[in-house]
């Protein structure tokens, strides 16, 4: 693992794929609660998965100190970029207007490119008539501009990592904007949250994964492996290696000073019950990761804890399901977001 000073053995050993699936949820939601591998030791045992834990039990669990250390250690991970630091002081700035915004980007030749390659696109119908960056940036609307930028800027913290392959970074990236999108409409509805702080961070809510994919490859390849050979989600096979994406995140922005909001959503997003605070906006990006996964797992959208969660935040189910009828515009969206940034 490039950049990093420890002596954690690789978890890339095989793992025999067996039907554990409901146990390996289980798992997921357990870990999330206590962080502690052995509870994960003692429901297999209660369940009686005694033959799926002897094959689990090859990989090698790391402990919550040793992987918060393997994090902090890692020398690619910087203090928060200078760019994408101006770019969220001006986004969470009250009185930032377009030209604030404007004097930034002009600095960034490749940000700068891009907006007016957008700018230009079918979708505003302005074709190659747009030559300057105050226009473009007139035409995309300030709000609009803004999560261009941020999005551009996370992209280009990765673009040129080599352990990231094209298709995953696709993949992450693609989830991360629909989870804004959809994160920012159910804001418009909640006035406690204002739909621009939904959105960035449900773009952020994953960052640790990340993390994981481009800085921990073996790791996240593994779990990958488990995810899919047992048919659960990526959260619930990370715990069998005592690993949790979302500590990666509050990590990273524990270290990139972001403020508590972020640190909450990006540790509690799959167990919102848990958020010592802002747990309103947690269970928020919650349900919009819910809505974002279940174009792959259509159940997902009337499970027990779902509907749940969508107490909490008094959505009916009239409402929610205006929600599950709008993904399919909204990753039209966001396969048009990607094809212009890239």
């Amino acid at each position: 693992m490039a950049g990093a000073d420890t002596n954690i053995s690789s978890p890339r050993q095989h793992v025999p794929m067996n039907k554990l699936g409901q146990g390996l949820k289980s798992c997921g939601k357990m870990f999330e609660k206590t962080g502690s591998f052995r509870g994960i030791r003692e429901r297999f045992a209660k369940d009686g998965a005694k033959k799926g834990l002897v094959n689990l039990m090859k990989v090698n669990p790391v402990s919550q100190e040793d992987f918060c250390g393997l994090v902090w250690k890692i020398t690619d991970i910087p203090s928060m970029p200078t760019a994408l630091q101006r770019y969220f002081d001006i986004i969470h700035d009250e009185v930032a207007s377009l030209n604030d915004l404007e004097k930034v980007v002009r600095y960034d030749q490749s940000l700068s490119a891009r907006i007016l390659r957008i700018a230009n696109s079918s979708y505003y119908g302005f074709r190659g008539r747009i030559s300057s960056l105050s226009r473009a940036m007139v035409v995309i609307g300030f709000e609009e501009t803004k999560r261009l930028c941020l999005c551009s800027v996370l992209l280009d913290l990765c673009r040129d990592r080599p352990a990231l392959d094209r298709r995953t970074r696709e993949r992450l990236w693609k989830h991360a904007f629909a989870v804004g999108k959809v994160a920012a409409l159910i804001a418009e509805k909640r006035p406690w949250l204002e739909s621009e702080e939904a959105y960035f961070l449900g773009l952020l809510h994953d960052l640790g994964k990340l993390i994981l994919a481009v800085h921990l490859k073996d790791y996240f390849d593994s779990i990958i492996e488990l995810s899919h050979g047992n048919k659960v989600g990526f959260h619930a096979a990370e715990a069998v290696h005592g690993i949790s994406h979302g500590r990666v995140g509050r990590w990273v922005g524990v270290k990139w000073g972001f403020p508590e909001i972020y640190q909450e959503v990006m540790e509690f997003h799959h167990a919102p019950e848990m958020s010592s605070s802002h747990r309103p906006a947690v269970t928020l990006i919650f349900l919009a990761n819910v809505l974002a996964n279940s174009r792959s797992d259509p159940p997902l959208m009337e499970t027990e804890e779902t509907l749940a969660r969508c107490g909490d935040l008094f959505i009916s189910h009239e409402e929610w399901m205006e929600y599950g009828e709008k993904m399919a515009r909204i990753w039209l969206e966001v396969d048009a977001l990607w094809k212009a940034l890239n």
